[in-house]
């Protein structure tokens, strides 16, 4: 039974379902009294939104993969680094790591106070001191573990071969008012929303 499950869903040539978002303007998606309705028919209906879900989704799907890889990368190299110290991750970071940071001055402290002053409901620097010394610990960890991250990249050869989503392009037909040359060097061309409230 296993092995009639596994072979079900082996499908090839024709057979393999074609992904959602591949679609040509020739393919059928519909039949309506017998005629075809081809995605290119639904395109010119509702052409902007169609284009605009599909950027979304192939851009939403990039960002998912790049964040996988990203994430499955940084768990390899610091599995790696710690292994060579004899420690988990978890040890490593708590130990060699956290305390490796140094702590805030004072000065760095009031500089963030005064940034922030109308953010704190009017409390003074010794009443929020704990707060600011635990921000500022966070944001150094995090900035020193990106530059640690980036410095175990370069030395193990990461190199990230995810090619970005192949986007579908919006052509724009050159017509209208204009000024210049057509062979003009520098072509701007402007888009504006005649429909705003605010115009």
């Amino acid at each position: 039974m296993a092995v009639g499950l596994a072979l079900a869903g082996c499908k090839t040539g024709s057979q393999a379902q074609q992904s959602p978002l591949s679609l040509r303007a020739g393919d059928q998606v519909a039949v309506v009294d017998g005629k075809p309705v081809t995605y290119g028919d639904v395109e010119k209906e509702q052409g902007g939104k169609l284009k605009q879900a599909e950027v979304k989704a192939l851009t939403d799907l990039y960002d998912a993969r790049r964040g996988a890889i990203d994430e499955m990368i940084t768990k390899r190299l610091l599995e790696e680094e710690s292994k060579t110290k004899g420690k988990t991750v978890d040890q490593w970071y708590q130990t060699d790591f956290l305390q490796s940071l140094p702590a805030p001055s004072e000065t760095e402290l009031k500089q963030l106070y005064e940034q922030h002053k109308g953010e704190v409901g009017g409390q003074s620097y010794e009443q929020v001191h704990d707060r600011l010394v635990q921000f500022m610990k966070q944001q150094k960890s995090r900035e020193q573990l990106t530059a640690y991250l980036d410095q175990l990249k370069q030395k193990h050869g990461v190199q990230i071969t995810l090619a970005p989503p192949n986007l579908p392009r919006v052509e724009v037909a050159a017509k209208g008012p204009s000024r210049g040359p057509d062979n003009a060097a520098v072509t701007i061309v402007e888009f504006s929303d005649f429909q705003c409230p605010f115009c």
